[in-house]
């Protein structure tokens, strides 16, 4: 679920310290985890450096019942070079990508995970290669 800023990460992003956005996808072989560079992670692993271009994260309220509309995140592109992706896509588990589970979250080197803000909490809708 997408929440709140930590007050550990407000106080990172209004000192100006560097943020990193992630990705981690729920594939059928496993979870993925990407970000724009290499970044090791002491209690989740590793973050691989693949991470091109993030997309814009859209949250709404209906202008009709002022109902939550779920949050949308526009296209993320991966640098596939060695084809772990393709392969999971055009693999035997192929149908199970699409609704597989897609987190993003920004976070920091001088803030814990547990503090990190997620910014959206979905499913992968749409993929293309």
């Amino acid at each position: 679920m997408a929440g709140l800023l930590s007050a550990s990460m407000l106080d990172e992003m209004q000192k100006g310290r560097p943020i990193i956005p992630l990705l981690e996808l729920t594939l059928p072989s496993g979870v993925k985890r990407y970000a724009p560079s290499d970044s090791p992670s002491l209690s989740l692993g590793q973050y691989d450096g693949r991470i091109t271009s993030l997309g814009r994260i859209r949250r709404s309220v209906s202008d009709r019942s002022n109902a939550l509309i779920y949050p949308q995140c526009d296209d993320m592109t991966i640098a596939d070079t060695d084809f772990a992706f393709a392969s999971e896509v055009e693999g035997s588990a192929s149908t199970a990508v699409r609704g597989s589970k897609a987190v993003v979250k920004i976070a920091s080197p001088n803030v814990t995970s547990t503090d990190w803000f997620t910014a959206f909490d979905g499913i992968i809708e749409r993929y293309a290669m």
